[in-house]
């Protein structure tokens, strides 16, 4: 934890569980906030790497795997009861976490190592809501990465390959390929290097379709989380860079990728990020420039026009 959030704080040399993390207070004073929803990256430090899951997975990993979501989801439940709020746990983008080579289709080794990975994690958040009784929901997803390939061409990817094998709770997309595509930039399978914005209703909610149609049903306990018109599809990640792109770009994908994902029917939305994390310099970020520009607030305290955008849906979220 250190490494990651190492300013204004005071972390442990290392964490024997997702549950002594939990307890920390800085964990603590997040989860007593007056916030219903929590979307959390959960890796178990079992794992080691991310991506220790590359070189095989032992009966006993697994176990200690399930063991250690069990623990998790049964203090959030425990400990939050009363609360009503939802936890989700969730992977780093699927596709970017099982392969190396984004340009290489996912192995079928590959594709069955991460399946067991996400059932035992699965199995684990289960187990512990159906010991306890508790008005906190506990959700587990699965993000994906690469679908719009998968989509187009039927390449091997976590979202056809994996997803449709397990029992996840959610589906999340990080979706940064779809601003691409609508764009004309990067590297977004599908995309001819031209502007797409006039057919972003379509791509958008083709792409989220194709994603829904290899989601898991959702069951009993998943769909009292979402209301009739809500899918257990979610964006895990959607935004752009304003100082790379400039602002009136920045907005131009922006705009469609969320309002068209809302009219589809996506349960959450998560814009990456309140302040941006990706410096452009070495060493001290001092000017709004220093950063490629993910965020609501600039580096000199000024609102980036996403802050004044998202509030004004945020406002009118009763009509999602």
């Amino acid at each position: 934890m250190g490494a990651k959030y190492p300013y204004n704080s005071d972390w442990q040399s290392e964490y024997q569980s997702m549950v002594e993390v939990a307890k920390t207070p800085y964990v603590r004073e997040v989860f007593e906030r007056d916030f219903s929803t929590y979307v959390l990256l959960a890796h178990s430090y079992h794992d080691g790497p991310w991506v220790s899951f590359r070189d095989g997975l032992t009966e006993a990993d697994l176990t200690e795997l399930e063991n250690r979501f069990e623990a998790l989801t049964r203090h959030l439940l425990e400990t939050y009861d009363g609360t009503e709020k939802t936890f989700v746990l969730q992977n780093w983008e699927g596709d970017n976490l099982v392969q190396k080579d984004r340009d290489q289709p996912l192995s079928s080794d590959a594709a069955d190592r991460f399946r067991r990975w996400l059932t035992a994690r699965q199995t684990g958040v289960e187990r512990a809501r159906n010991q306890i009784d508790s008005d906190v929901t506990v959700l587990h997803a699965a993000e994906v990465n690469y679908v719009l390939d998968a989509k187009n061409s039927g390449t091997p990817r976590v979202i056809n390959e994996v997803v449709p094998e397990t029992d996840v709770d959610l589906v999340s997309y990080s979706a940064w390929e779809l601003g691409d595509q609508l764009a004309g930039h990067g590297w977004a399978p599908g995309h001819n290097g031209e502007e797409q914005f006039d057919e972003a209703e379509t791509i958008v909610t083709e792409t989220l379709e194709y994603i829904d149609s290899n989601a898991p049903e959702a069951d009993g306990y998943v769909a009292g989380s979402l209301t009739e018109r809500q899918s257990n599809v979610y964006l895990g990640e959607f935004g752009s860079p304003f100082q790379q792109r400039g602002d009136e770009r920045a907005m131009q994908i922006i705009r469609p990728v969320l309002e068209n994902s809302l009219d589809w029917g996506v349960r959450w939305a998560i814009f990456w990020q309140l302040y941006c994390n990706e410096k452009t310099v070495e060493g001290t970020v001092e000017e709004n420039n220093d950063v490629r520009g993910f965020y609501l607030i600039r580096p000199d305290g000024t609102r980036a026009p996403s802050y004044d955008y998202l509030s004004s849906v945020l406002e009118r979220d009763e009509q999602y």
